[in-house]
């Protein structure tokens, strides 16, 4: 499922569109693969928040509350276009069918990661741009704890209702 439109470096927007319909035409009829219907789009600046929004508008399709119409699934994956499968479909596959159907996985690190003092600054995203405003004092204190996760993630039905 993709709510994802990416200006592309060259092309513009047209060749953004042009990949949309493409996707939309080829996976018309795949019963298990959805295309977001234009009005629910977004347009995504990597870092930005534009990022969450489209994952958010991805789940609110899927749980019916886009088109008063949920749809019938068991797991929803969040992939990004970096996301390369190491190993065959039906391995993916039989790895998913070992855990519990309402499972919900996620990779987080649990090494405490200590960023650098110079990677703190808060950002802004508008005019389709993401721009750095203001570096701000790196987190401190006894209950302040950081670790890393990946993007990528499948959850279950309960919890994709959840984060909607």
């Amino acid at each position: 499922m993709g709510a994802a439109l990416r200006r592309p470096r060259s092309g513009g927007y047209a060749a953004g569109e042009a990949t949309y319909a493409d996707l939309a035409a080829r996976y018309a009829d795949v019963p298990h693969v959805h295309v977001l219907p234009t009005p629910h789009r977004v347009h995504v600046n990597w870092g930005g928040f534009s990022m969450v929004e489209a994952t958010l508008r991805c789940l609110r399709y899927a749980r019916g509350h886009l088109t008063g119409r949920a749809l019938d699934f068991h797991k929803v994956t969040h992939l990004s276009s970096t996301a390369y499968p190491l190993v065959s479909n039906a391995e993916i596959r039989d790895t998913l069918a070992s855990y519990p159907v309402d499972a919900n996985l996620l990779e987080v690190r649990m090494k405490r990661s200590e960023p650098g003092p110079d990677s703190w600054h808060y950002f802004v995203e508008c005019d389709d741009k993401v721009h750095r405003i203001y570096r701000m004092p790196p987190p401190s204190g006894p209950d302040v704890a950081l670790y890393m996760s990946s993007q990528w993630w499948t959850i279950g039905r309960d919890f994709a209702h959840y984060m909607v």
